[in-house]
Formats: structure tokens, C-alpha cells, sequence
């Protein structure tokens, strides 16, 4: 009985620890990759590098069955991605609706507990694009999980229509692109201060 009471006390009346709140800042490495393919050939549209200087913050507490979560995200510019060819990226561009919407928003919502590099931990993300924004899970592999540096590499199918948009066409037509396509990332952060 006194064991089941040691039990109770402590469940209820034992403060829970709060988790440990870190901010790491966004690498200018990182890089996001959109693949596709079109009736003609496939394509490659890809950001050189990440220009802004956004904040994360990764929240952990020491609970080993919870994973990580995360405040604040990514502003991409749609800008940023240059597709090889000039006329494929202003297509790509006009598509995404760059001059009403010219930024993709990426948030990291939560990722599954890591410990060492290439690891692979479940993810989710929040993505707003063209004024729509839609969750995904992600499987993220870790890289460098360092007091200083960090990194989530993943990849994702994603369709057009997700975010309420018809693929690019070119030349009249004739040129068309496929609906499904493929977004690679790799995230850079290293330690705030």
C-alpha cells in the first residue's frame, strides 16, 4: 500500500521539467530542390543558397518517448529558384504565383527524438505555398547533431494541385510538366550565439 501511495505522490504532486529551449539559426548551406518531368525531359529547379537569417528554436524535455518540437521556420523566396533554364524558371515562377505570393513558408512543427548522425526520425512539417498551407509528415535523416552544428535532409512527393496549382506549360502547350513532383531539402542550422 505505501508503494501505491509513493506511486500516486509522485505522479501528481512531482513538478514536471520544462524542456529545454534551444535557438539555432538557418544556414546560408541550405538548399531546397524541386525535380519533375515534363513531356520533353525532366527538370531541376534549386535554390544556391539561403539568404535570409531566420531563427528555429528546438524544445527538449527528458522525456524519451516525445519527440522534439520546434517554434519558427524558413521564408523562401520563390526567387531563389533557378531552374537551369530561363524560360522554365519565369514558368515556374508565374506558377507558384511568385508576384502575389513571392515567398514559400516552411515550419517545422515536430521531429522524432535523434541522438546521432544519419539517423532517420519522422517529421512533420507545415508548408505554405501560394496562399495555401497543408501539413506533411517527412522522414528526415539527421546530420551532425553537434553542440554547434545540426542538419535535416528529406525528400517528399508533393502534386501541384496540394497547394491549388495547375503544372507549367511552355511554347503553347506543348511542352507540359507532370503533376507529381519532388521536394528535396537539406536544412543547415547551427547554434545561436
Amino acid at each position: 500500500m505505501s508503494n501505491l501511495l509513493f506511486i500516486l505522490f509522485h505522479l501528481f504532486f512531482t513538478p514536471e521539467s520544462k524542456p529545454v529551449a534551444e535557438r539555432w539559426i538557418i544556414d546560408k548551406n541550405s538548399v531546397f530542390t524541386i525535380e519533375g518531368k515534363s513531356n520533353v525531359a525532366p527538370f531541376k529547379c534549386q535554390t544556391v543558397q539561403y539568404l535570409n537569417r531566420d531563427t528555429i528554436t528546438i524544445f527538449r524535455d527528458n522525456n524519451p518517448n516525445t519527440a522534439f518540437t520546434f517554434g519558427g521556420g524558413l521564408k523562401v523566396m520563390i526567387r531563389w529558384f533557378d531552374c537551369e533554364q530561363q524560360v522554365m524558371t519565369k514558368e515556374m515562377w508565374r506558377t507558384l504565383r511568385e508576384k502575389e505570393k513571392p515567398e514559400m513558408k516552411i515550419n517545422l512543427i515536430q521531429v522524432g527524438r535523434f541522438k546521432k548522425s544519419g539517423e532517420k526520425v519522422l517529421g512533420v512539417v507545415e508548408v505554405e505555398l501560394a496562399g495555401v498551407t497543408k501539413r506533411f509528415e517527412i522522414m528526415f535523416e539527421v546530420g551532425n547533431p553537434s553542440p554547434h552544428s545540426l542538419s535535416f535532409s528529406g525528400i517528399r512527393k508533393l502534386s501541384f494541385s496540394d497547394f491549388r496549382l495547375k503544372p507549367p506549360n511552355k511554347l503553347a502547350g506543348l511542352i507540359k510538366v507532370e503533376e507529381d513532383i519532388m521536394v528535396k531539402f537539406k536544412i543547415s542550422l547551427r547554434a545561436a550565439g
